[in-house]
């Protein structure tokens, strides 16, 4: 396969070992190496190893190994990535991937993108601020900046280690920063975890992800959430109407109105339970 260096507004079609563009690009029937560009591209059924790109991004039936795009995303048809990347608006009637990211590393981007059609993903995960108005089936999220949902949001494990706003989270694991502006209608799950930290563990290390997480503080507010259901609970800084569980930590600086239990239940000597019931 060749290599080819585009300069300006160009149209592409053939196997390629990798292409450098500074311009407008048009690839289709492609399978190719890695693309590096800056400006437009639009990419017809085509299979990209590695994408590189400073601007934005039109597909049509593509595949992606790697894809980094600094610029706004339209796809069409069914699309899929091993690890993509994105920095900007998205939308795609239909992307899958192993790893979907939204935003830097650092999460320095505190804009709201626009995200729409339908994903599906072993792991999301979310640096800048987030509006869940899409349609998803992802395994693992991992929010590290603010999320706002307007209806359930549903996955296997959940990590919220910013702002989280949503009327209900269903996920055998759920683990929550104690972060200013959290608040949470009701959580569902296995194991339910609301702290002022975050360590690392392995539940964590075994999910792939792109980010490089050590661990995290949170602010230390205490946060809303009426109604906990879950095996196993442990809470601190957390407002709630009831809190249910088989066995329930409840830790400092948490009001809670009623805790059921089945089999163990602490309390903090800085926490305050209305009424205690055991099943």
């Amino acid at each position: 396969m060749r290599s080819t260096i585009a300069l300006g507004e160009k149209r592409m079609e053939g196997n390629y070992r990798r292409i450098l563009a500074a311009g407008d690009i048009w690839l289709t029937n492609s399978k190719t190496g890695s693309i590096y560009a800056a400006g437009d591209i639009d990419i017809k059924s085509s299979v990209v190893k590695k994408l590189r790109l400073a601007g934005d991004f039109d597909g049509d039936s593509v595949v992606i190994g790697s894809g980094k795009v600094v610029g706004d995303i339209d796809l069409k048809g069914i699309c899929k990535a091993d690890r993509m990347v994105v920095f900007g608006d998205v939308n795609c009637e239909y992307l899958e991937c192993i790893c979907l990211r939204h935003g830097s590393p650092k999460g320095k981007n505190t804009r709201n993108s626009r995200i729409s059609g339908f994903y599906k993903a072993t792991t999301f995960e979310s640096t800048m601020p987030v509006i869940v108005s899409f349609d998803y089936e992802f395994e693992n999220m991992i929010i590290s900046s603010s999320l706002r949902a307007s209806t359930e949001l549903v996955c296997t494990k959940f990590y919220g280690l910013g702002k989280i706003s949503s009327p209900a989270i269903n996920a055998d694991t759920v683990f929550l920063l104690a972060n200013n502006g959290t608040k949470i209608g009701e959580i569902t799950g296995s194991k339910v975890t609301v702290s002022t930290k975050f360590k690392l563990d392995k539940a964590f290390r075994s999910i792939p992800k792109t980010l490089r997480i050590d661990g995290a503080i949170s602010d230390e507010s205490i946060i809303d959430i009426d109604a906990i259901s879950a095996d196993k609970v442990t809470i601190e800084y957390v407002k709630a109407t009831s809190v249910s569980g088989i066995d329930v930590k409840i830790g400092d600086l948490s009001i809670v109105e009623e805790v059921t239990y089945q089999n163990s239940l602490t309390i903090s000597d800085k926490a305050i339970v209305g009424r205690v019931v055991k099943q």
